[in-house]
């Protein structure tokens, strides 16, 4: 089941989501940097809340969102190396999003309560149910249908 998580909310700036699966769940962030006169593009950077032997709320960098394919690119400050588990669960769920197929039977997504963009709590039952407040569905352009959100 995927609730309230959206490639659109993902990629908004602040998103920060758990998946849920067989007793267990890892919560992501993906944080956006604005575009620089270096890098024009903006950037995506992907983390995880790391676990025992981490420090507890603490975020560990994974590597980079390229928002075109929904792949993790892991770069030199990467705390993860491939194969590791945070990595392969962040890659499935970004590669479910962005396919746009459906999660497993038993999987949950879902957003922490915060809008994807700028992080504020989320109150009314249309934000909830789209991950991001009014006035960032409004600079993002997202039009959301009340009746199909509510």
């Amino acid at each position: 089941m995927n609730m309230n998580v959206s490639k659109d909310f993902v990629t908004a700036g602040k998103a920060i989501f758990t998946i849920s699966h067989n007793g267990k769940h890892f919560t992501f962030r993906v944080a956006k940097k604005a575009p620089t006169t270096r890098f024009p593009r903006p950037a995506y950077f992907v983390s995880w809340q790391g676990g025992e032997g981490v420090g507890r709320g603490r975020f560990v960098y994974i590597g980079m969102l390229d928002i075109e394919t929904g792949l993790i690119k892991l770069t030199k400050n990467s705390q993860v190396k491939p194969g590791d588990l945070p990595l392969v669960v962040a890659q499935w769920v970004l590669s479910v999003l962005w396919s746009g197929k459906a999660f497993p039977p038993g999987a949950l997504l879902q957003h922490v309560g915060k809008c994807g963009r700028c992080g504020l709590k989320l109150t009314d039952p249309v934000s909830i149910a789209c991950g991001i407040g009014p006035d960032c569905r409004e600079i993002m352009g997202i039009k959301v249908d009340r009746k199909v959100a509510a």
